[in-house]
């Protein structure tokens, strides 16, 4: 009949890309736009890891910017779905973590754990543990995709004041990065 909807099932749905503190309580999450032809909105899961607080976000489009997080405090984890005009609503499939770096000085030495970033399809490569000098990050060692610790000798470096850290992973096809949260 001409008046009958197209019925399109299952819903496609939308892998989370890339999820990265971006600023000081700022996460962008990025995710694989729909191709569904009757597509009418996303929503977006943010889930407080430690907490285990769920929120719903409604979008039409494919990257948020999260500014209600603490990202020196907690972990959050990011899931979407889509909805056509039909209602039907995707199940969620890929998610995306954000990295958590916390610090600790003791005589001149910073003791730096992370969580692993969670979830690239192609795996981590590497994460890289950066040192702010003179206002910018610089790389000071890189580890296997398995590693989420390093104890940085403060001595070694020349700074006048307090010492800052980030964390990037890098995933396992070298196409997306994820930054941690700073840590002095």
């Amino acid at each position: 009949a001409k008046n009958t909807p197209q019925f399109i099932y299952p819903v496609t749905y939308s892998d989370i890309k890339n999820v990265s503190v971006i600023n000081t309580n700022t996460v962008e999450i990025k995710w694989k736009p729909s191709t569904n032809q009757i597509f009418d909105h996303y929503s977006l899961f943010k889930t407080n890891v430690q907490s285990g607080k769920t929120d719903i976000i409604k979008l039409t489009v494919p990257v948020y910017y999260d500014k209600s997080v603490f990202t020196s405090n907690y972990n959050y984890l990011y899931k979407v779905s889509e909805t056509d005009k039909c209602s039907n609503s995707s199940q969620v499939n890929l998610e995306g973590k954000t990295i958590l770096l916390n610090g600790t000085t003791t005589n001149y030495n910073s003791l730096l754990t992370w969580n692993t970033y969670k979830n690239w399809l192609a795996g981590i490569k590497s994460y890289t543990v950066e040192i702010e000098k003179y206002g910018k990050f610089n790389a000071i060692k890189t580890f296997t995709n398995s590693d989420t610790f390093f104890n940085h000798k403060q001595q070694l470096e020349n700074i006048h004041g307090p010492y800052c850290y980030r964390v990037f992973a890098v995933s396992g096809d070298n196409k997306d990065t994820s930054y941690s949260n700073i840590s002095c």
